[in-house]
């Protein structure tokens, strides 16, 4: 997925082999509704969404269909960008922690720790863990979710909740890349902290 914005995202595929019949049609679904390419074969094929709502998580999966039947891939899923405006957190300086303090939408340059340098390979970022710092136990997505990576930053939706969460970027192997700690609190990111 690419290409993400608030109401459009374009979805890539590709249809390694044909089975013992031609691929008559492939495509792309989103939640439920299907965007058909009757042109069929082998070879990679793209497909834009579009009317997607602002902020929103989608899941798509591709598919092949000849005479013999249909396949699916495995399903992926994304956040378009939010109607409102996204909080730069490494304006100031790139970390491999940020502090948030309100809930709303927050982006961060996806840098090796404190340097400039754009980690490459990154195929998804997701939330690895969550803590609200007592015995209550989260679930993902309870302190930060929607997280997205495009353009070399990361996106991610914070909650009201006060704990700790790690976003980790992977490559297409599943190897984790690097990690981000973001820390959500009521202390004012302006206060230090030594």
């Amino acid at each position: 997925v690419s290409n993400i914005g608030k109401t459009s995202a374009t979805v890539t595929a590709e249809v390694i082999r044909e089975g013992y019949t031609d691929v008559v049609e492939r495509g792309i679904i989103v939640g439920d509704q299907a965007i058909a390419d009757t042109i069929g074969g082998k070879g990679e094929y793209k497909a834009i969404i579009e009317g997607l709502a602002p902020g929103s998580r989608y899941e798509v999966k591709a598919y092949a269909k000849n005479n013999e039947g249909t396949v699916y891939s495995s399903s992926v899923t994304f956040c378009t960008l939010p109607d409102e405006e996204v909080e730069d957190l490494s304006v100031y300086g790139t970390a491999n922690s940020y502090i948030v303090s309100r809930s709303g939408w927050f982006k961060f340059k996806a840098t090796i720790g404190r340097s400039q340098e754009l980690l490459g390979g990154i195929d998804t970022v997701e939330v690895l863990w969550e803590s609200f710092g007592n015995n209550i136990k989260p679930e993902k997505g309870d302190l930060v979710k929607n997280v997205t990576y495009e353009d070399g930053y990361i996106t991610v939706m914070s909650s009201l909740e006060e704990g700790n969460a790690v976003i980790g970027a992977t490559n297409s192997d599943g190897t984790i890349l690097w990690s981000w700690h973001i820390w959500l609190t009521d202390q004012p990111a302006e206060q230090l902290y030594t």
